[in-house]
């Protein structure tokens, strides 16, 4: 039951960013009611972050170099985009590092165990001044636009590390990063849903 609450928390939150530029960015337990059947319920929409497209696809270009294992594109795109400012003391390499290392659940052994020391561990990879990454940490240049991300990944990680959610995130990770087929049947479900909206919008 914790697995498909804490998948049914992911693909609500990644999906609609994803697929509807849009996120409810106050993520806690507060704002969750959770079900026998492994549905999860959203409330509270009082906090609600928008995107462009473009906004999603850059930041989804640099997830997808780095979780391909490139190390050049990864740096190319994090400088295009925005996301860090080049400089002699910052190599390529920790700014690889920067984005791949926290998100173990995606290239980790699967099926994936989503841990409280895991969410320590991203946290402190992504976001310590003073912690690994702390050279490449020092040389974000990051739109202000995605500044509310940090609370929205930290928000979610934190509550599936309490649900020790196991899961094929790679799988899952794929169909937002890769476009990739839906993984799991709640995937399927989703991605059935979507195209049936689709559908009765386009024959309005």
């Amino acid at each position: 039951m914790r697995d498909s609450w804490a998948e049914a928390i992911y693909r609500f939150t990644y999906g609609s960013y994803q697929y509807f530029y849009v996120f409810n960015a106050d993520p806690h337990p507060g704002n969750y009611l959770f079900h026998e059947d492994g549905r999860v319920s959203f409330l509270d929409f009082g906090c609600v972050k928008r995107f462009d497209p473009e906004q999603v696809e850059s930041l989804n270009m640099v997830m997808r170099e780095c979780l391909r294992g490139d190390v050049a594109r990864t740096w190319q795109v994090s400088v295009e985009r925005g996301f860090f400012a080049p400089s002699g003391s910052l190599t390529p390499k920790e700014v690889f590092a920067y984005w791949r290392d926290p998100v173990e659940m995606y290239w980790g052994e699967q099926p994936f165990t989503i841990t409280p020391q895991y969410a320590d561990r991203l946290v402190q990879l992504r976001y310590s001044a003073n912690g690994p990454s702390a050279n490449a940490f020092r040389h974000l240049a990051t739109p202000a636009t995605y500044t509310i991300m940090s609370r929205l990944e930290i928000g979610v990680i934190s509550i599936l590390s309490q649900l020790r959610a196991r899961n094929y995130w790679r799988e899952i990770g794929a169909e937002y990063f890769e476009g990739a087929d839906a993984a799991t049947s709640m995937g399927m479900a989703d991605r059935a849903h979507r195209e049936q909206q689709s559908g009765a919008v386009s024959h309005a």
